[in-house]
């Protein structure tokens, strides 16, 4: 991927129905989707294709969180990967924290620190 084919990507990316968020600094993560399994297996595939297609963006993580902030799509996090301020997300705080809780223990799992989350689609 080129930092000029960020905003495509993150909006093809959305369009799916998939969640995308910053989180602290430099960092994005596709979040948890409140659809059927069915859905979410359609809208895995499809970010999937997306993804294969824009090719490897490591070397693009900080702009590409930089440009969901921009987007007001944003996880406030604090040292210890607490949820500070979930901004963008339409569910009450305690389903997002939740959310992100287990996000951490996946981070964790896969042998990733909480506060450096990898695309889970990827």
């Amino acid at each position: 991927m080129r930092e000029d084919q960020i905003a495509a990507f993150v909006e093809e990316i959305l369009e799916t129905g998939a969640t995308l968020y910053a989180v602290g600094e430099g960092c994005y993560f596709f979040g948890e989707m409140d659809v059927s399994e069915d859905k979410a297996a359609e809208i895995s595939a499809r970010v999937n294709r997306i993804c294969v297609r824009y090719g490897p963006r490591d070397h693009l993580r900080s702009q590409i969180a930089e440009h969901l902030k921009s987007l007001g799509r944003l996880i406030e996090i604090d040292s210890e990967g607490k949820v500070l301020r979930w901004i963008g997300r339409s569910a009450p705080p305690d389903e997002g924290t939740a959310c992100l809780d287990r996000f951490a223990n996946w981070a964790e799992d896969s042998g990733n620190r909480a506060g450096e989350p990898k695309a889970r689609y990827h």
